[in-house]
């Protein structure tokens, strides 16, 4: 499922369907994208996100979730913010 944003900044999040005994955590690289909140948990749980205002080109980012690549692409101001999905499954357990 897409949720757009404009590409004046907006939030998100994204769905984690993980077992109950698998420790995960969310980072970003991208200056832009700001984990706002489920930055780390064990389970089930959500990761929230931000993106800042983008007055340039398209860009893309990522956010890593239990070594899972999650996509943020983000237009120019006006366009619009487009996630490669809102949900990531996965059955490590432990960190990776």
């Amino acid at each position: 499922t897409r949720r757009p944003l404009r590409g004046g900044g907006g939030a998100d999040s994204v769905r984690v369907s993980a077992p109950n005994s698998c420790a995960w955590t969310a980072t970003t690289s991208a200056p832009w994208i700001n984990i706002t909140g489920g930055a780390s948990d064990t389970g089930n749980g959500m990761v929230r996100y931000s993106v800042s205002l983008n007055a340039g080109p398209a860009r893309n980012g990522t956010i890593t979730i239990a070594g899972h690549t999650f996509t943020v692409t983000q237009n120019g101001v006006g366009g619009r913010l487009g996630a490669s999905h809102n949900d990531v499954t996965t059955d490590a357990v432990g960190p990776r």
